[in-house]
């Protein structure tokens, strides 16, 4: 695993570095919170471990400063800046007070557990292994697949108890598979997790690697359990239950245990929509078994049939019915090119032949007859309310429309509460559905999932059983984020909530618009975790296909058959990624990609094909197209939903870096844009007040002339650090352009908004910046400010306010001042 330690102290880095390379880990270090910035930008980390170091406080912070809890230390500033930037990987946070008020700010920051100096080495290493436990697939302390063990504690890996000899690299490399057991691992990112930045090898050393480990499993029986996706990477191979020298009962139980419930729902929605497709997949194979009979069978029969049976194969991938699919397989060999043609064109059928196929078609009847089964007892027990898919096929004008809001399951028995969250919840545009006990809120679950749930631990017949319901749906497949409110607001309950997984905890009494604020947060946080894919194919089956390789991914699924709709659906759903079939009515799927293409909005969306055409020539016209990837039919579920993640990853890190300021990491103009209309929005609803601040370094222009641009990016870069520190969560800073800052203040008292701008102008102008040539300087700053509703009522009359406020600033501090050179001493 790869873990970044920031931390002033040498000491303690050295300590903590030694002490985790022993256990086979890979270590960064940085001494400063920028230089930590910096490389957890670069590099993917499993695990933070992060100084609370208490900062002096500066004589420029001021009263704002004092007011502002985020301006005490570097560490809850980096802590937040993590969590609100959407990276997930656990903090241990280091703190030199045993202090329950420093603990909750560590918790409340974003840190997933405290720990106060000095400590002892075994308490250290045991939390170090839970946050890496939680960030895994696994809950035990042991990782396992199959009969192969790998035990963190020691570093001993054995297989069916013999053990088995690994060097440092292979040990790292087996330990990132199994605790990432449904992920492929290209090489660049096995580099970015397993090497630091000083000595990066080549990707052929990667292969060595792999190549070594595989020998050495080998050696002991555990054979073929590192798989090769071509152009994708490595990951562990998936188990066969049926191959005794890979599955461990003991484990094969906990993984269905773990996974059945998290599935469950969803592919049981799907079963019974593909229901209908499969019944027809089987009459066409009874129709080729009676052509056997009758001696009619000829190559187009056996065509048609594999061509269905394959189909089929593909369909039951989905519900991990292994031995379904295999018969399948099977089948769709048989009727494979090995069959004999007569001199009459007929398929020659042997007698030993004729008993086999037969034989396969009872065992899958009997397969399918069972998963069917299982699969009625889940919707009775989970409903059968699909959240994630939707058809478009614009054909039906009488559909009802389905209500897309957020739904908010709150467990609560106060009434008064109930109902002031209710009103807030719907002014948010939010349905909230009210439960008094957890056994009430179970029970809604079951028929159906909440995108988020409120809890009350209290709200049951013991707070155990409170959290216990934490723990199902923070263990689900995909996850739901849980609120946890409550009166007790001590340091052993904030832990124990963190480290059951609920996403924010909240301490009554709250005010009700506050606490739909968070939960507001967390599902703006989730909606851009999950991935809506917007399907355009004209295939019915092909359709259902990807509904069920999809859906258990909690992927939000539209499907359009009929590609004249298109854009209205497109504008409608606003997809992170588009999959286009190459034939479909009225229109290919090379024109569409084309003229999704030549559209501005949407010229950056992610497309991927599919198509049983595979020549070069068609590919070649698919890119030329505007295509980004290509995957061939049949589809292979894993190797899809790989692709699909692969791409919208990458295409929210390009919409990162279009929304952020590249020197300042503030948000830029466009992004700051959007949030204030929003704000602005909340602000009308609710009779608020919100005050729009503008900052600008009045020298610019002289300090590059004078000192170089490098200079005056350091000013840009320390100014936005400082108006950060100044400005608390609730706030927003932004860069609006070249020289100038922009905020957002939301329910100020009247004159405190100008009060904060003026203090924040003031330490500003007393900050000393250095040239080149270490020689110390200040510039001047000013500032103007706008009101909502007062100065007006949208972005452009509040900010050219606010410019004209800012300009009269200038021009008095230029009449005060007045200097016709920068003085550096």
């Amino acid at each position: 695993m790869r873990i970044l330690v920031i931390d002033v102290d040498e000491q303690i880095v050295t300590s903590i570095t030694e002490v985790l390379s022993q256990h086979r880990h890979l270590v960064d270090s940085a001494s400063d919170f920028n230089q930590g910035w910096d490389q957890i930008q670069a590099f993917e980390y499993d695990l933070l471990i992060l100084s609370f170091t208490l900062a002096e406080q500066s004589s420029q912070l001021g009263e704002l400063g004092k007011s502002c809890e985020s301006s005490k230390s570097e560490g809850l500033r980096l802590c937040q800046r993590l969590r609100q930037e959407k990276y997930q990987m656990p903090i241990l946070m280091l703190g030199n007070q045993n202090d329950a008020i420093v603990a909750a700010q560590a918790l409340d920051a974003g840190a997933d557990d405290y720990l106060a100096q000095p400590f002892e080495w075994p308490e250290f290493l045991a939390r170090f292994r839970a946050l890496l436990r939680r960030n895994s697939t696994t809950v035990t302390p042991t990782l396992q697949w199959g009969q192969l063990e790998l035990d963190p504690i020691s570093c001993k890996v054995t297989y069916i108890e013999a053990p088995v000899n690994l060097r440092p690299r292979e040990y790292k490399l087996l330990e990132l598979f199994m605790r990432n057991r449904n992920r492929i691992f290209s090489c660049g990112a096995i580099l970015d997790r397993l090497w630091s930045f000083d000595d990066p090898p080549g990707e052929e050393t990667i292969r060595a690697h792999i190549k070594g480990l595989r020998q050495k499993l080998r050696a002991v029986g555990a054979a073929d359990l590192i798989e090769t996706v071509y152009g994708l990477g490595y990951r562990l191979r998936a188990i066969e239950k049926s191959d005794p020298a890979l599955a461990d009962p003991k484990t094969a139980e906990v993984v269905q245990i773990k996974m059945i419930p998290s599935l469950q729902q969803a592919l049981s929605r799907t079963w019974e929509r593909i229901k209908p497709t499969i019944i027809n997949k089987l009459a066409s194979f009874e129709q080729a078994l009676q052509a056997i009979e009758s001696g009619d069978l000829d190559r187009q029969i056996c065509r048609e049939t594999q061509a269905d049976v394959q189909e089929l194969a593909n369909l039951l991938i989905a519900f991990q019915a292994e031995k379904a699919t295999k018969i399948a397989n099977q089948i769709s060999d048989f009727f494979g090119d090995q069959l004999v043609e007569s001199n009459n064109g007929q398929v020659q059928i042997t007698q030993k032949q004729d008993i086999n196929i037969n034989q396969l078609m009872i065992d899958l009847r009997q397969e399918l007859d069972r998963i069917d089964l299982v699969d009625r007892h889940a919707e009775v027990g989970h409903g059968a309310t699909d959240s994630t898919s939707t058809d478009c096929c614009g054909d039906d004008e009488n559909a009802q429309e389905p209500d897309t809001r957020s739904r908010l399951y709150l467990v609560e028995s106060d009434a008064e509460l109930v109902e002031k969250l209710l009103w807030e919840a719907t002014i948010r545009d939010i349905n909230l559905e009210a439960f008094p006990d957890t056994n009430a809120a179970r029970r809604a679950i079951e028929q159906q999932w909440p995108d988020i749930l409120l809890l009350n631990p209290n709200c049951s017949r013991s707070v155990e059983d409170g959290l216990t319901l934490l723990t199902e749906l923070t263990n689900l497949t995909p996850a739901i984020p849980v609120v946890v409110i409550s009166e007790q607001g001590d340091i052993d309950t904030r832990l124990e909530a963190m480290r059951l997984g609920c996403r924010a905890f909240i301490q009554k009494p709250s005010l009700p618009d506050h606490t739909i604020e968070v939960i507001v947060q967390i599902l703006q946080e989730t909606e851009d975790c999950l991935a809506k894919v917007l399907a355009v194919n004209g295939d019915q089956k092909s359709l259902g296909i990807l509904r069920a390789l999809m859906e258990p991914w909690g992927m939000q699924l539209t499907t359009l058959s009929n590609p004249l709709h298109f854009w209205e659906v497109l504008e409608k759903v606003s997809p992170d990624l588009l999959l286009l079939d190459l034939e479909m009515p009225h229109i290919n799927g090379f024109e569409l990609c084309q003229l999704v293409r030549n559209a501005p909005r949407w010229s950056g969306l992610p497309i991927i094909f599919l198509s049983k055409q595979t020549q070069t020539s068609t590919l070649r016209q698919m890119f030329s197209a505007g295509a980004d990837d290509f995957v061939s039919k049949p589809i292979a579920g894993p190797e899809l939903i790989t692709r699909i993640f692969n791409r919208i990853e990458r295409n929210q890190l390009f919409r990162r870096l279009a929304e952020r300021d590249s020197l300042t990491q503030l948000p830029n103009r466009a992004k700051f844009s959007l949030h204030l209309k929003r704000l602005l929005g909340i602000a009308e609803q609710r009779g608020k007040v919100v005050d729009i601040g503008m900052i600008a370094i009045n020298e610019l222009g002289q300090i590059n002339q004078q000192f170089g641009f490098a200079i005056g990016d350091a000013i840009i870069r320390q100014s936005a650090e400082l108006l950060k520190r100044y400005f608390c969560n609730e706030d927003m800073v932004g860069r609006w352009s070249g020289r100038k800052f922009i905020v957002s203040m939301y329910d100020m008292e009247p004159g405190i908004g100008r009060k904060r701008i003026e203090e924040a102008v003031f330490a500003l102008k007393n900050k000393p910046f250095v040239t080149t040539e270490r020689k110390k300087f200040h510039t001047d700053f000013s500032g103007g400010l706008a009101s909502f509703p007062a100065d007006g009522e949208n972005l452009e009359s509040l900010s050219a306010i606010a410019e004209a406020d800012l300009h009269q600033s200038r021009v008095k501090s230029r009449d005060a001042k007045q200097p016709s050179q920068i003085a550096a001493t």
